[in-house]
């Protein structure tokens, strides 16, 4: 699930030629990918949310987890992947 939704959010990225290297992309993208709340139909919306008013307060604290890194390292693999 969550390696479907990283694909998908870096086409909405590129799609809406969002820079998919630069870190706060990538946070969002890693962000909104955790959240199981999210429905599909979201993703997109919650990831533009998430990319134009950051805070860096909590991006850092999730930045901080093992989950975070984890799937940092699927967006990572994906990237070079595409």
């Amino acid at each position: 699930m969550i390696r479907n939704r990283v694909k998908w959010l870096i086409q909405f990225c590129q799609e809406m030629n969002v820079n998919i290297h630069n870190n706060k992309a990538k946070a969002s993208i890693v962000a909104i990918s955790m959240n199981d709340n999210l429905q599909d139909s979201e993703l997109g919306d919650c990831f533009i949310h998430a990319y134009q008013a950051p805070s860096s307060i909590f991006m850092d604290a999730l930045q901080t987890t093992d989950e975070f890194n984890a799937i940092l390292n699927i967006l990572n693999e994906q990237l070079l992947e595409g």
